[in-house]
């Protein structure tokens, strides 16, 4: 049995540090996080609830359509979701089918750029939890550039991480603690061990040895063809 109770939900600016946090997160025991989804607020907006079984398969069928989506090579299709009459529900069936083939019984989703859509996050889930990964603007823009995406210059990567940081940090600030955990990246590579633990403890997991450890992108390969 998967719980969607509590979500996990990793945010930051991008060359922040998330994928890292979702890397050791996925070593644990419990915890089964895909690839970024990158649709959950913009479909919320879009479509809403499901009123009847066509709405819901309707919504299915757009979101396992999605490119990314598609890339989790789950083996579920919009009929499976006829019964849904809320989004969270469609969104956490599709979560739910990826922790089963993982074998976890808890989901998270990493997408950096949800940082802006706190607020949308927790009202779609009240009992999630947001971590929001902070690191240096310096080597943030110095790192994002490299990427040869945008932002093209310094300045402009500069004002975007000001700008990600403040509305994270803002969002957050109106949240219980038992919400929302801010982690800096710096110490997470100085003190892994007990950054790991507080993490641990805010997402009410036992500390596993095992999230000292990146899960492996081969077998993040193996298992959502990224």
């Amino acid at each position: 049995m998967v719980n969607s109770d509590s979500p996990i939900f990793i945010v930051g600016c991008p060359r922040s540090g998330t994928t890292l946090l979702r890397n050791l997160l996925r070593s644990h025991p419990h915890l089964a996080f895909p690839e970024e989804s990158h649709f959950i607020p913009a479909y919320y907006r879009g479509y809403g609830h499901p009123d009847d079984a066509y709405q819901a398969r309707r919504l299915a069928a757009a979101i396992l359509s999605l490119k990314w989506i598609r890339n989790w090579e789950l083996d579920i299709g919009p009929e499976q979701f006829e019964d849904c009459r809320t989004y969270r529900q469609v969104v956490c069936r599709l979560f739910e089918a990826w922790a089963r083939r993982e074998g976890k019984q808890r989901w998270g989703d990493k997408t950096p750029h949800y940082v802006t859509e706190i607020p949308v996050l927790v009202n779609l889930f009240p009992e999630a939890r947001i971590l929001h990964i902070i690191r240096d603007g310096r080597d943030v823009a110095l790192s994002w550039l490299q990427t040869r995406m945008e932002p093209r210059n310094l300045y402009t990567a500069a004002i975007l991480w000001r700008e990600r940081v403040t509305v994270g940090r803002l969002a957050g600030s109106r949240l219980p603690g038992e919400t929302y955990m801010e982690v800096l990246y710096e110490t997470l590579l100085s003190e892994p061990e007990a950054t790991m633990r507080a993490v641990c403890r805010f997402v009410d997991e036992p500390f596993s040895e095992a999230v000292l450890t990146p899960a492996s992108s081969e077998k993040t390969h193996r298992k959502s063809s990224l």
